[in-house]
Order: C-alpha cells, then structure tokens, then sequence
C-alpha cells in the first residue's frame, strides 16, 4: 500500500518522507517577568497554529508564551532564542529516528489571560484528518464560522475562516491599518491563506476579531521576497506554495484593507510602511481582488484552496 502523502515544511529542515509538523511557529518576545536588570530574557511566543496539526488539536494558540518544554525552561538571553532551538532540534532528531507515539508537554502562558497557564500535550503521529493528508477536511476542532456581511468576498472569507492558518497579524498591518488592541485583545488574530502565481504572492487575511469582517490582502512581489529561514520564494507546486505560508514574510508589496463587500477602505506600502492614497492604489487593488474571485478555488483534495491554471480561469 502506498504511503500516504504527507507535505514537508522546510522552515524545520526536517530529513525523511513521510514527516508531520507539530504545526506551529515562534517569535522571540522580551519576557520582563523573567528578567532581571540588564540581562534581558526572550521566550518564544507562538504566533502562528496550522489547523489539522498537533498543534491545533492540543489547544495551543496564537499568543500563547511557552515558558517549559518538556519540563526545560526555553528562555535565552538573545533574541535568537537558542535554548529553545536546542530543544527543538532535540525533538526533531526523534522524528527523525522514526520513533512513534511522540510526545511533547508544553507549559504556556496566554498573553489573553493574565495567569492563564496550562499544559499543552502535543502527540505525533495525530488522528486524521491532520495537515499535508491527501484529501483536506475541515478542522473538526473549529467550529463553522458564517460571514453575515453581503459581498463578493465573503464566500472567499468564510472558506479561510474556516480551513485557513491562525496567526497573529503583522504588527505593520495591524498600526498601518489602525486595528485597535487593548489589555484584553493584545494581539489582532486572522486566519490566512497564501498563493502562488507568476506574478508573485497572493495572501489574504480575515478576522472577526472587532466584530466586523475585517480583510486584508496582500500582494507581494516575488524576487524582493527571501524566506525567514533561507532561499527564496517558492514555486507555484501545491506542496511549495502551501509550505511557503509559513516561511515567507512580504518585505516588499501592497496591503489592502477591504471587507466582504469589496470596498477599498485604506492601503499601505510595504517596506516603506506608508499609506497609499486611494486612487492610487485603486488599479492594483482591482487585480487582487481578480485573482481572489476568479483565479482561485478548489483546484486539489489536498487543499481548501489553490490557483486555477490560466486556461481553465473563467470570465
């Protein structure tokens, strides 16, 4: 019987196929309580949970500060975060091995809930459906969000609601767009979605953090673009394309600020992280919402979403 596939996501570098992901990321974030004079302390805060993952079905979140893995402190006195990629690599090399029934015990902090902290029990292999399987499902541990604003966008934003990857918004879009956080809220998270085409990168953000659709798409140009980890962005291949979402941030390119209906409320320039006057930014925000409404949709059982060829693309 042939292997199942199973999608490899480059940011670990992991050897070996087939290999699943625990199915999140990590940024360095200053940690005041564990710090003390001028020796600063970093953990790893978790910004980004792929659904049908690991990750997704222990319950850990965007937001949340692993200060223990295994019963080992992750923080490092560098924004590099080297204690915790020791710990990591050390995981990894189990994977590796070929070991089974792989356990891995976190002890989080939510930035939501000030004392809010639980242990997160990750398992590999995890119960299907899970990411990179031959068919998608829709993660059974999300529950069904319905868009109740009209518009040509809000099929699109119901789909990534409800299959896209869960991540905190980037803190250019979330001020340049002016998102409001607060004590309560101190991260604006979205679910997302990325593609691929000729021209560059397509991403489209949703949230209904504020209690309105909020989307954001994103245009990014291809060759301006490396990857976080090293090399630079990837082909239109399924397998790629999707991997790429999690390794692959715009550094230079156009966001726009829309909602279900289609009207462009604001856009923001990257690199520059400057606001683009409307009539400015009108005809490139038109192509992006082209390519969301005609060049996308169900092209693969391996993904919700992927970019329909150009012959096959109706008008």
């Amino acid at each position: 019987m042939a292997k199942e596939k199973t999608v490899e996501l480059p940011a670990l570098r992991v050897v070996g196929d087939p290999v699943e992901d625990f199915g999140f990321r990590v940024s360095p974030v200053f940690d005041s309580s564990r710090s003390s004079g001028l020796l600063r302390t970093f953990t790893p805060v978790v910004d980004m949970v792929l659904p049908n993952t690991a990750a997704s079905k222990a319950g850990l979140r965007p937001g949340d500060r692993i200060v223990l893995a295994d019963n080992m402190p992750t923080g490092s006195h560098s924004r590099a975060l080297r204690e915790w990629q020791r710990l990591q690599k050390k995981k990894w090399a189990e994977i590796e091995s070929g070991a089974t029934g792989i356990l891995w015990t976190l002890v989080v902090e939510s930035v939501w809930a000030k004392g809010d902290t639980r242990f997160v029990r990750l398992e590999l292999p995890t119960a299907a459906p899970h990411w990179g399987a031959t068919i998608w499902q829709t993660p059974p541990d999300r529950k069904p969000v319905r868009v109740p604003e009209p518009g040509p966008l809000a099929t699109r934003a119901e789909e990534i609601l409800n299959n896209g990857i869960w991540m905190i918004l980037r803190e250019t879009y979330q001020k340049g767009f002016d998102l409001p956080t607060d004590a309560a809220n101190p991260s604006f998270l979205c679910f997302q979605w990325t593609l691929w085409d000729e021209r560059g990168g397509h991403r489209m953000w949703v949230s209904r953090q504020r209690g309105r659709t909020d989307i954001i798409i994103e245009a990014i140009v291809r060759s301006n673009n490396q990857s976080v980890f090293g090399g630079t962005t990837p082909s239109r291949t399924p397998d790629q394309t999707l991997a790429s979402v999690v390794t692959t941030l715009a550094t230079s390119g156009v966001a726009y600020l829309t909602s279900p209906s289609g009207r462009l409320e604001k856009a923001v320039k990257l690199g520059q992280e400057t606001e683009l006057p409307i009539d400015a930014a009108t005809a490139g925000f038109h192509a992006e919402m082209d390519f969301w409404l005609n060049q996308v949709g169900k092209t693969s059982p391996l993904w919700p979403l992927g970019v329909i060829e150009p012959a096959t693309v109706r008008r």
